[in-house]
């Protein structure tokens, strides 16, 4: 039987820890610093701080310039307001549809819809100026918040838009967002 001295229990203890280490190095530590160094050298690459400051800057006002012409295109909609356009109430729906979260999936005219008594007595007022209004169905997913967002601003909207019918369906999981149905005379 061997004896094994003290001297040599600390040898065969941190041989593994050593190999360990050095492995941990070659594996992990030396990839990473080589990655910092690429990235370090990129970054002094750039250019001075100042010149990416004025680079940001720039972008910034670039977008800003972007958000004012993108802005003005969706102000500039209808011109005559007495003349009814169904286009352009459509384009006002799906822009507060838009800007309220909702996702309009289909919109399509719906004949079989019954318009009430006062609706049609007003009907040919409207048809004299413009397009006749005519009952559109929309479907679109969303929250309900959403949804009574959508219909304040439908009742603020220059185009005459006048819903008739809401309804909703749920998902079988609720983590989906309802389905609604929206019935509009526009």
């Amino acid at each position: 039987m061997t004896t094994y001295l003290p001297r040599d229990r600390w040898l065969a203890a941190t041989l593994p820890a050593l190999l360990t280490l050095l492995i941990g190095w070659l594996a992990f530590i030396r990839p990473a610093s080589n990655e910092n160094a690429k990235i370090l050298q990129r970054v002094e690459s750039q250019g001075p701080l100042e010149a990416r400051k004025a680079l940001v800057t720039r972008a910034q006002a670039d977008r800003e310039v972007l958000e004012k012409s993108i802005a003005a295109k969706r102000g500039n909609s209808a011109s005559d307001e007495s003349v009814f356009d169904r286009n352009w109430a459509m384009q006002q729906i799906s822009l507060l549809c838009g800007v309220h979260g909702l996702s309009l999936e289909k919109s399509a005219p719906d004949p079989a819809a019954q318009l009430s008594p006062a609706l049609k007595d007003a009907l040919p007022a409207f048809s004299a100026r413009g397009t006749a209004p005519q009952v559109w169905r929309l479907e679109f997913s969303g929250a309900y918040p959403n949804v009574v967002k959508l219909l304040d601003g439908l009742q603020q909207a220059k185009p005459l838009v006048v819903p008739l019918n809401l309804s909703m369906q749920t998902g079988k999981s609720e983590r989906r967002p309802a389905s609604w149905v929206l019935t509009l005379w526009l």
